[in-house]
């Protein structure tokens, strides 16, 4: 297990070094709300919201290949 600033990931491939990073939260809203869930989008402060949205791309594409070999 793997520490990227701050946050317990799995491990990078050896010799990686993290530099910038997208998270995307899943959070419970306060209560009242029509839906109890909802997503909050953060980016590392050296990222461009284009790199941002070119990783969100990358991911997407890369959890539907996983889900498409399962």
């Amino acid at each position: 297990m793997a520490d990227i600033f701050g946050l317990p990931v799995e491990d990078l491939p050896d010799g990686w070094q993290p530099v910038e990073a997208i998270l995307i939260i899943k959070c419970l809203k306060p209560n009242g709300s029509e839906f109890p869930y909802g997503l909050c989008a953060r980016i590392t402060d050296g990222m461009s919201t284009w790199e941002a949205a070119g990783m969100a791309s990358w991911a997407v594409q890369n959890a539907l290949a996983q889900l498409a070999d399962d």
